[in-house]
């Protein structure tokens, strides 16, 4: 224990006569605060934080291709009159599955 409050009474007569290396110091300490916060900033907007969207868990990403001028995906097309009229897209967002009027 009397090593410690030597070493507490030390340091900053230390700092005081060094002040080059407490600058230095002081810096470091600053600059590493600083991006600490900042790569955490990021990373709690980026990887954290939920969405702000109702059912954020049930976004998805559609990707596409494009070669020459055609885009190429893979996407469901309804074939009949029925489906056209609102039965293949009925079920886009409520199933895990298109209905059986689309083909892929």
């Amino acid at each position: 224990m009397k090593t410690l409050w030597h070493d507490l009474w030390c340091g900053p007569h230390h700092l005081a006569k060094h002040p080059g290396f407490t600058a230095v110091a002081v810096l470091l300490l600053a600059i590493g605060i600083g991006a600490n916060s900042a790569i955490f900033s990021v990373t709690n907007v980026l990887l954290l934080r939920r969405l702000p969207y109702k059912n954020a868990e049930r976004l998805v990403i559609l990707n596409g291709e494009i070669i020459s001028t055609e885009v190429v995906t893979s996407h469901y097309s309804c074939g009949n009159a029925a489906a056209t009229a609102g039965g293949c897209n009925s079920n886009s967002f409520g199933g895990s599955a298109p209905s059986k009027c689309c083909t892929k």
